[in-house]
């Protein structure tokens, strides 16, 4: 969900009494914004914000128990650098990887989600 042009935010995939231990994340929405009003940016931060805002206008998301996105409530994603392994989507989800040229198996280059837009 999109809050006016400065704010995407992320549900959490829980019911009942669940969404008080695991409440909604808030992102801004493009990277941009983020250099514009933060201190210090946080790299993990910057890559799941680029890869919110492009996926956006197409998706919706949610935010899992593990991993870092669940797109259409079927797809798991977990963001990260070229070195991130599968451990914290236990191998049922995808890999967006920054720092990685061409994608294999379940690792996709987090740039290629650029070219959704």
């Amino acid at each position: 969900m999109t809050l006016g042009n400065i704010f995407s935010i992320l549900k959490a995939n829980t019911r009942g009494d669940a969404i008080f231990s695991k409440p909604e994340k808030i992102y801004l929405n493009n990277t941009n914004l983020n250099y514009c009003y933060c201190e210090r940016q946080q790299i993990g931060t910057i890559r799941e914000t680029f890869l919110i805002s492009q996926l956006n206008n197409l998706y919706e998301f949610l935010y899992p128990k593990k991993g870092d996105l669940l797109v259409d409530n079927r797809h798991l994603i977990e963001v990260g650098g070229k070195n991130k392994n599968f451990k914290p989507v236990k191998n049922e989800g995808y890999l967006a990887l920054d720092g990685l040229e061409s994608g294999y198996g379940k690792k996709i280059p987090l740039y290629l989600f650029g070219f959704l837009y």
